[in-house]
């Protein structure tokens, strides 16, 4: 296993020092020559979820075939995980800074907020298997599940759509974007109308209108009950 092994980790650290100038242009706010924004936070997430998905299955298959497993684990087995674990947590950083990049220009979506919070749970996970390396007691799966609870509760619970149009707002009215994609307002959820119609970027007209075509039952939706209130 470790003869396997050790080829992949050299392969990555060869790798990195051989587009260092590409991994550490993200942290400078740099956009690499050919590239576009969305290409370049694309093309951080896919690299991402292909080394990702290979070390964790690496890092699962090296546990599980060692012939020691708990306190008895080889030392050797540890140092191996944690430098897959390690590299996997820099090419995240990386996707997140490109990802950064991407929303500083153009703003947030559900899309962009959806791929920063599954990169978040990544570091998450990643960062627990290397505890785990050195905390032979640690019960990953049982923090690593409370972890991904929470974090969920957060983005059902936080109105995703309101915090995207009010943080699109205030990026245009600071000048860092060109515009307010108003596509946004309408193809999303009423968390979302009701920010816009809060900021002022909707009338009255437009709202008695979208409130129109909403039903009793639509009305128990809070957002929706809102527009409703401000409609009348």
């Amino acid at each position: 296993l470790y003869s396997a092994v050790t080829p992949i980790c050299v392969l990555y650290i060869i790798y990195v020092f051989s587009q260092i100038a590409y991994f550490i242009s993200p942290f400078a706010a740099i956009l690499p020559e050919g590239y576009s924004y969305a290409e370049y936070a694309r093309s951080g997430f896919s690299g991402l979820m292909g080394i990702a998905v290979l070390n964790l299955a690496v890092i699962i298959v090296m546990n599980y075939c060692a012939k020691n497993s708990g306190q008895n684990k080889p030392k050797a087995l540890a140092v191996y995980s944690f430098m897959l674990c390690a590299f996997t947590l820099f090419i995240i950083a990386t996707a997140i800074a490109k990802m950064v990049m991407y929303i500083s220009e153009y703003g947030l979506t559900q899309l962009r907020v959806y791929t920063m919070w599954f990169m978040i749970l990544l570091t998450f996970l990643f960062l627990m298997i290397i505890i785990r390396q050195f905390k032979r007691d640690f019960n990953i799966v049982k923090y690593f599940s409370i972890v991904f609870v929470a974090m969920f509760a957060v983005l059902c619970f936080s109105r995703p759509d309101a915090c995207i149009v009010k943080c699109n707002i205030e990026l245009y009215e600071n000048g860092y974007i060109d515009e307010v994609d108003e596509s946004q307002f309408f193809g999303t959820s009423d968390d979302a109308y009701l920010t816009a119609y809060k900021n002022g970027y909707i009338n009255d007209e437009k709202l008695e209108d979208y409130v129109s075509y909403k039903s009793f039952y639509d009305k128990l939706n809070y957002s929706t009950f809102m527009l409703w209130v401000y409609s009348e």
